[in-house]
């Protein structure tokens, strides 16, 4: 992870590098720490969530063996920015390490959905 950054960074570097960049080193820790043996965590995949917020944060709520509050927790959740940003340029080798870790993400949440 430190040598990718190191490969990119610059004080002039565009800043969508830089902010796929710190989602690449923040995102990498999950599985860094081992966080997907971790019975107390659960991953939750952002789309899930505002596509369909009850029902997420239910699952949330049950994670943690806590009552769910009810709908007015995620009555102002929207899915309007899911898909935005697609179309901004990220230097190649970037991007390539995002889509790597966040198809490992998406695996790590569908074999937790299994369970």
């Amino acid at each position: 992870m430190r040598e990718l950054i190191a490969r990119h960074y610059a004080p002039d570097m565009s800043p969508f590098d830089g902010a796929a960049l710190f989602w690449y080193a923040r995102n990498r820790l999950f599985f860094d720490l081992e966080l997907p043996a971790e019975k107390r965590v659960m991953p939750l995949r952002y789309e899930d969530l505002v596509a369909e917020p009850a029902a997420a944060m239910t699952r949330v709520y049950a994670h943690a063996e806590v009552p769910f509050p009810g709908p007015a927790l995620v009555a102002d959740i929207h899915p309007r920015s899911v898909g935005l940003g697609r179309e901004l340029e990220l230097a190649t080798e970037v991007e390539e390490a995002c889509d790597r870790l966040l198809a490992d993400l998406n695996a790590a949440y569908e074999r937790q959905l299994a369970i």
